[in-house]
């Protein structure tokens, strides 16, 4: 039988930034690499893909929107630990696509961070963009499968 221990992680929180390290269970699993990557199927409007960086390492999805904000879809791995500004917000915990974290929400709804832990990975939605928009882009989240050891994929 294959024993699933609940995962765990830290936030650290400074007053301008907080860190996160996942805690991977002790049972061998290679918790460095990932093989998919979340993406939404909603984005509010005016926003488009700008740039990808997809790797097991790490996937950054970047969509821009016409006035030059950003919005940034991050799936990392457990052993990763990303940090990001927490300054001046507001924090709830949240359960969303299988996933649970927090939601950062700044006082005046301009700005928004999501992070959910799951089973393999860490994934992060920021932007400057209201929270209920954050939660229209969360609840249209899918995976992405990555193909792996496939040398030329130009």
């Amino acid at each position: 039988a294959f024993h699933h221990h609940p995962r765990r992680f830290f936030l650290r929180a400074t007053p301008i930034a907080t860190d996160v390290a996942g805690i991977p269970p002790d049972d061998g699993e290679n918790s460095e690499t990932i093989s998919y990557y979340w993406d939404a199927a909603y984005v509010p409007e005016g926003y488009v893909l700008d740039f990808t960086d997809i790797s097991d390492l790490g996937t950054i999805l970047s969509y821009k929107s016409q006035s030059g904000t950003y919005l940034d879809i991050s799936t990392i791995p457990l052993n990763g630990t990303p940090t990001f500004d927490t300054e001046d917000t507001q924090k709830q915990e949240i359960r969303i696509s299988g996933g649970s974290g927090y939601l950062y929400t700044t006082e005046d709804d301009s700005k928004t961070r999501l992070l959910l832990l799951y089973e393999d990975g860490f994934l992060i939605i920021g932007g400057k963009i209201s929270q209920e928009e954050i939660l229209k882009i969360s609840n249209s989240l899918y995976k992405i499968n990555i193909i792996t050891n496939q040398e030329d994929l130009q």
